[in-house]
């Protein structure tokens, strides 16, 4: 049963020092966090305001994430989890060989022309880096003071422009109630000048007719001499009210025409004035919640803050194992592998199982000795809790359970736990 777990300790071992030469720890979950921060920033980027001052390093740092998304996606750390997980759930080492020849490929690439000097002298100059990266996304004020200024600005010609727009709309307010008056005034005009006209017309016609009657009449002088005065008249009256008519009916359709164009750009300001407002409230929007921070700038400082943080844990993992031979790890890996008991999870159960003791200590005597014997039962005087640790022997690493089981016996059960115990 002990070869069990030390093959399970073995198979860590071995994989462990592979991801550590290639600069990573199997034993941390950061490939999955720093995919997720990744992630997170390339979904902020792609709501990031594009300008002309930040397109081009927008455009690159994009770029690079995507670069990072797809490593972080399959690296040592991944592969040797991932190996870990295979030999848990029993996998046979053909079906895992492909995974092993890809992480002591990247165990050799890790360390690769590495000395040690280097890696001293990089750590130094990484630490500076970081420290003073550190120190500048803390402090640095990312305001991005010039679009804040643009909008400041751009929120005054709006408002003025708004008020110069109610002003227009108020005049043409003003002059379309002065116009539908002369409209009004003017088609009143027309309908009474139109009445008249009818009237000069119809008698025009009844003294026209009177006067081709009286022709071949005895008619005096002076009655025919009146007649043609009256009718001359009439006809004088009736083109000067016809001119009359047709100078207001002009009149009234340039009124009409002039109220049609305020309508008309009435319609065009207002509409104006509802994208205006629009835009205003954006903008008020934006300087209410101060949302002027140069995201791209602090994703790339950011950015760069944490390729120093992990490029120094790599050559901490790295210096490590930097004189370790990655093709014999591969070896004793390929052995442990195949020297790995077959039904793997059941026999680890059965070894935990058989690796539970009972241990019953008493608080005080019992009065019956007899009984106590025929029990056949450890007892022990009530102890404090470190003498009990050290009468027993018991490891920090094991889990102790008490449970009482009356006033006087109280009895420990002591559950041996495995040094290395991956749950994936």
């Amino acid at each position: 049963m002990v070869s069990v777990n030390t093959n399970r300790e073995a198979i860590y071992s071995l994989v462990s020092l592979l991801v550590k030469k290639a600069g990573f720890d199997v034993s941390k979950n950061e490939a999955e966090e720093e995919l997720k921060k990744t992630k997170e920033n390339l979904e902020k980027l792609s709501h990031e305001k594009v300008s002309v001052g930040n397109k081009k390093n927008l455009d690159k740092l994009i770029e690079d994430l995507k670069v990072r998304e797809a490593f972080w996606e399959n690296n040592a750390e991944v592969i040797g989890r991932s190996l870990l997980e295979d030999y848990n759930s029993g996998a046979k080492y053909h079906s895992v060989k492909h995974k092993i020849d890809s992480l002591v490929a990247l165990a050799n690439e890790g360390t690769q022309n590495l000395e040690f000097s280097f890696i001293y002298t990089r750590s130094i100059e990484l630490e500076k880096a970081f420290k003073e990266l550190e120190s500048k996304v803390k402090s640095h004020d990312y305001t991005n003071y010039d679009e804040k200024e643009m909008d400041t600005k751009y929120k005054s010609y709006l408002e003025n422009k708004l008020k110069s727009l109610d002003e227009e709309l108020e005049s043409i307010d003003k002059e379309l109630d002065n116009l539908r008056d002369i409209e009004a005034k003017d088609v009143n005009i027309v309908n009474k000048i139109r009445d008249y006209n009818e009237t000069l017309s119809n008698n025009l016609s009844k003294l026209i007719k009177v006067s081709e009657n009286t022709i071949h009449t005895d008619i005096a002088f002076d009655v025919w001499e009146k007649l043609e005065t009256t009718k001359s008249d009439l006809e004088e009256k009736l083109e000067s009210s016809v001119d009359a008519l047709e100078k207001t009916e002009n009149l009234l359709a340039e009124v009409r025409k002039n109220r049609m164009g305020l309508n008309n750009r009435k319609d065009v300001l207002g509409a104006e004035k509802t994208r205006c407002t629009a835009k205003l409230a954006n903008i008020n929007k934006s300087l209410d919640e101060d949302s002027y921070m140069n995201l791209t700038e602090r994703i790339m400082d950011v950015s760069n803050l944490e390729l120093a943080r992990l490029e120094l844990e790599s050559l901490k993992n790295k210096k490590e194992v930097i004189y370790v031979d990655a093709n014999k790890v591969r070896e004793e890996l390929i052995k442990e592998w195949e020297n790995a008991p077959k039904d793997r999870t059941a026999v680890e159960t059965k070894e935990e199982d058989n690796a539970q003791e009972q241990v019953t200590t008493e608080e005080n005597k019992v009065d019956n000795s007899t009984e106590e014997a025929a029990e056949e039962e450890i007892t022990i005087t009530k102890v404090t809790e470190e003498d009990d640790l050290e009468k027993t022997n018991i490891d920090l690493d094991t889990n102790i359970n008490i449970e009482e089981d009356n006033d006087k016996t109280v009895e420990i059960k002591i559950e041996k736990k495995n040094k290395f115990d991956l749950e994936w």
